[in-house]
C-alpha cells in the first residue's frame, strides 16, 4: 500500500486522523513516518497540544503493526492496550511527525503465525 492509499485508509476507518489531518509520510514494515500540521494539534500556548501529540503517537505505533500483520493476519485485530507518555515540559516547537520503526519484522511474523497456527 503506498502512503496516499494508508493515508486515506487511516481517514476512512479512524475518523480522528482525518480531523488531525494525519498524512503518511513512509509507510513500510519496517518504518512507518506520519505527520500532522501544527495549525489545527496546537494548544492555547501555541505549542503541540499534548492530546494530538499522544493520538499521532498511537497512531503511528498501530500503523507499523498494522503494516506488517494486516496480511499474515487477516482475521487479527491490533489494539493499542497501553499508551504511555510523560511530558517534562511543552514543547517550545511543535515536532510535526511521528515515526516507528520494527525491527526484526520477519520474526515477530513467524511467532504470531506460529501462535494463530496452535490456535486453529
Amino acid at each position: 500500500m503506498d502512503t496516499k492509499t494508508f493515508t486515506s485508509f487511516l481517514h476512512s476507518n479512524i475518523p480522528l486522523t482525518e480531523f488531525m489531518d494525519i498524512q503518511a509520510e513512509t509507510y513500510t514494515p519496517e518504518k512507518v513516518v506520519l505527520s500532522v500540521p501544527f495549525a489545527q494539534n496546537k494548544n492555547d500556548k501555541n505549542t503541540g497540544f499534548a492530546g494530538s501529540i499522544s493520538a499521532l503517537m498511537t497512531v503511528c505505533g498501530w500503523s507499523v503493526m498494522y503494516a506488517n500483520f494486516h496480511e499474515l493476519l487477516p482475521k487479527g485485530n491490533i489494539v493499542a492496550q497501553k499508551t504511555q507518555l510523560r511530558y517534562i515540559a511543552p514543547p517550545a516547537i511543535f515536532e510535526q511527525n511521528a515515526s516507528a520503526m520494527i525491527r526484526k519484522a520477519n520474526r515477530l511474523c513467524w511467532i504470531l503465525s506460529q501462535k494463530e497456527e496452535k490456535a486453529n
